[in-house]
């Protein structure tokens, strides 16, 4: 019966310690909730995680991490690389630190055209726990924008007061003798007036244009023997409305309105406000395509006739 006694004894005596070593212990506190992170893009096309951007453009992100852990750092790596911690200026944080926003913005520019760019953010709270969104982004080239020359007045070919030879390089009219002497290289079409033609623009080897102005100057083959050169610019006439010419702002929307069918004709005639014309410099010139678009026709007889127009060109190539 002792001996059964001193057993009991041993046996609690031993369960005794094992509470004891199980009670002393240290247990680690769990972690809080993992952070999230949300990010909104603004000032470019944005779908689910991918930008569509224009050389140009500028995204805006807006990083947001809930952290219940407390913010810690941002970490953005990717075509942008930076480490953003809590301290950093830019982030601003509610008063327990467990929301943090930052806002990042990246430019776009034309060495990011036909690159393949992503950003990855990363928000860390103080236990080491992380949060990740990706996005990724394609960029175009910027659209190139079309020279304008807005309300350029020509007078016809017995106006004594304005030039008549047009130079759309450089929006510069000419008279006839500084044409002859120094310009008729840089000029692209003429106004003149006829009986027949009505108000005309016409390439300085139009037969009409020579006839034209070998009567107001009593020259024989004012044009066609006498200028030192002759750019054989081609006119096409076109279907576009006035509204539809104010709206071309780039060389694609140019194109588009100058159509498929080559301008051929060296000159286009019975012109008046609202009409819309297509011409193609020479060559010698670069060739480039553009858009006129008269504004007004004005005068009553040779000495006082001119017409204003507005010229849309291709820009020249650096």
């Amino acid at each position: 019966m002792k001996k059964l006694f001193r057993n009991l004894l041993f046996f609690s005596a031993i369960g005794s310690v094992a509470i004891l070593a199980s009670c002393g212990g240290d247990e680690e506190e769990p972690l809080p909730a993992a952070p999230s992170i949300e990010v909104e893009v603004e000032g470019v096309e944005v779908t689910g995680s991918a930008i569509s951007a224009v050389e140009g453009e500028t995204a805006t992100f807006t990083v947001t991490v809930t952290a219940p852990g407390k913010f810690n750092t941002l970490n953005i790596s990717g075509s942008s690389t930076k480490t953003i911690p809590r301290t950093d200026a830019s982030v601003t944080l509610t008063e327990e630190g467990t929301v943090a926003t930052i806002v990042i913005e990246y430019a776009f520019d034309a060495e990011d055209v036909g690159e393949d760019l992503s950003w990855t953010f990363e928000g860390v709270d103080d236990s080491d726990q992380k949060a990740q969104k990706t996005f990724t982004a394609s960029v175009e080239a910027a659209p190139v924008e079309v020279v304008v020359y807005t309300e350029t007045l020509i007078g016809g070919q017995s106006n004594a007061t304005l030039g008549s030879f047009y130079d759309a390089e450089e929006n510069k009219v000419y008279k006839y003798a500084e044409t002859r002497d120094t310009h008729s290289a840089s000029v692209d079409f003429l106004f003149f007036y006829g009986d027949t033609n009505k108000y005309a623009i016409a390439a300085m080897d139009d037969a009409d244009a020579n006839t034209a102005f070998s009567a107001a100057l009593n020259v024989t083959n004012a044009l066609s023997a006498i200028m030192p050169t002759k750019n054989a610019t081609k006119f096409k006439v076109t279907t576009l409305t006035a509204a539809q010419f104010d709206a071309i702002g780039d060389v694609d929307a140019l194109a588009s309105a100058y159509g498929e069918v080559a301008a051929d004709a060296s000159k286009v005639n019975n012109l008046e406000a609202g009409k819309v014309f297509a011409f193609v410099q020479a060559s010698a010139r670069g060739s480039k395509k553009g858009l006129v678009k008269v504004v007004k026709t004005d005068g009553t007889s040779g000495t006082n006739r001119s017409i204003t127009v507005t010229v849309k060109i291709e820009p020249s190539e650096d």
